[in-house]
């Protein structure tokens, strides 16, 4: 059943019966492995329900007395499984090749939960040892992996293993898995490319499919001008809480040459005219087509970026207000700049 899911075009899931054994797969468009996990016998699964929500937000596979599940929610993924240490548990070559690496485990006594990886990524896997395995999931790219990996476990109780801020538990029956998304990461490599570059350099353009409080913005027509992007939503808490100092912002300083513009997110953008007339907001908002936040490879709101004069970024991705220090130095260095130029042509 080939899904549009989390973001990962052409994704899909599978579903199959397999010497009795009931099991679950999701793959990328290539066959590559995301996860595997056997659920249960088919005969203790029943007739099972199968749900998609969205775009592939969530994923549920659930049997008739609702006992075992998968669960998958953009970056969670939970199971309970018929407990078993080696009925339908999959030999390691079948499910990662020959040329990946082994990582460490750590073992329960009745699960081993083990690591691996290839050229690119993490795995983790568990099952009665490190050469049958019932579940394997992929975790996080190896070079997001600033916090290192390890393992820890519980005699007769769990299995955890680490990987940067990436996770699994596991008991044999009960998974509990954080991990990086292909399509995150994706986004994170474009962000790493944008952050090295981002120091003088040009933003941007914004893609918006309307505008409040004014009439399209350019950077050509925002040229000498220093402009703070707002990049945030009416249903993001943390946003709305911080939307009173940005119109301050916008109010002491227009004068000066600031120009705010809030860019809101294409998700749930049909309340924010509403919202914005209840809270009296006055400065430019941009409802993205969703293509800005991707040219900016923003991936998560509050998100400030701060542009000086010249049209260079001075600084992005912050969940914080730039400080008003800043925001002057940014001014006053424009209007020295202007004065000294004056002064020459006086002359």
């Amino acid at each position: 059943m080939p899904v549009k899911t989390n973001g990962d075009p052409c994704d899909s899931y599978d579903l199959w019966v397999n010497n009795g054994w009931f099991y679950a797969r999701r793959a990328d468009e290539n066959g590559n492995l995301d996860w595997q996990i056997k659920l249960a016998e088919a005969q203790r699964l029943g007739v099972p329900s199968i749900s998609m929500i969205g775009e592939g937000v969530a994923f549920h596979v659930t049997s008739e007395d609702g006992r075992f599940f998968v669960r998958e929610t953009l970056s969670l993924l939970r199971s309970v499984r018929q407990r078993n240490e080696t009925d339908g548990a999959i030999a390691r070559t079948d499910l990662l090749p020959e040329e990946f690496e082994s990582s460490g485990y750590g073992s329960t006594g009745r699960v081993m939960l083990s690591g691996w990886r290839n050229e690119s990524w993490f795995y983790a896997a568990s099952g009665p040892d490190r050469e049958r395995f019932d579940c394997v999931v992929r975790l996080n790219p190896l070079d997001m992996n600033d916090a290192g990996h390890g393992f820890q476990s519980a005699a007769g109780d769990f299995a955890y293993i680490f990987h940067g801020k990436t996770h699994v538990w596991d008991d044999g029956e009960l998974l509990l898995a954080s991990r990086t998304l292909r399509a995150s990461y994706e986004r994170e490599l474009i962000r790493r490319r944008i952050s090295e570059n981002l120091p003088g350099s040009a933003p941007p353009d914004i893609d918006a499919s309307q505008w409040l409080n004014a009439d399209p913005l350019t950077w050509k027509a925002l040229e000498g001008k220093v402009v703070l992007l707002d990049f945030w939503a009416t249903w993001c808490g943390p946003c709305i809480k911080k939307l009173p100092d940005v119109q301050k912002l916008a109010d002491k300083y227009a004068d000066d040459g600031l120009v705010v513009i809030g860019i809101h997110s294409a998700m749930g953008a049909e309340k924010c005219a509403d919202f914005v007339e209840q809270q009296e907001l006055t400065f430019p908002i941009a409802i993205d087509t969703g293509q800005t936040e991707e040219h900016y490879a923003v991936d998560s709101v509050p998100a400030y970026f701060l542009i000086d004069k010249t049209g260079g970024v001075v600084d992005g991705y912050s969940t914080r207000l730039p400080n008003e220090n800043t925001i002057r130095s940014l001014l006053s260095a424009e209007v020295r700049h202007e004065r000294r130029n004056k002064k020459h042509n006086e002359r």
